[in-house]
């Protein structure tokens, strides 16, 4: 999670326990957005659920509107293999 510039939350996640609801919700507490990094799609698409329930923004690393993103204004998602899209936009 990210938010003041200065500090970087890091939550290792692992399927059906819970902590991806639980991390939004602490987010969503503090302000903060999330820099979702997953090995699988089927990950990334679980953490849209949740931000969509949320009524919250999200960018892919895939996503056409990320290079026009204010960072800070919505979540990041991206796989591993793909993390270079968010780092460099």
């Amino acid at each position: 999670m990210y938010g003041d510039n200065v500090k970087l939350h890091v939550v290792n996640s692992s399927s059906c326990t819970g902590k991806t609801r639980s991390v939004f919700d602490y987010a969503r507490t503090k302000n903060l957005k999330v820099r979702a990094l997953a090995t699988r799609i089927s990950q990334l698409n679980a953490h849209d659920e949740v931000i969509a329930m949320n009524k919250e923004e999200s960018d892919r690393y895939d996503s056409r509107t990320l290079k026009t993103s204010k960072i800070g204004s919505k979540h990041l998602l991206s796989t591993i293999d793909s993390v270079s899209g968010l780092l460099s936009f």
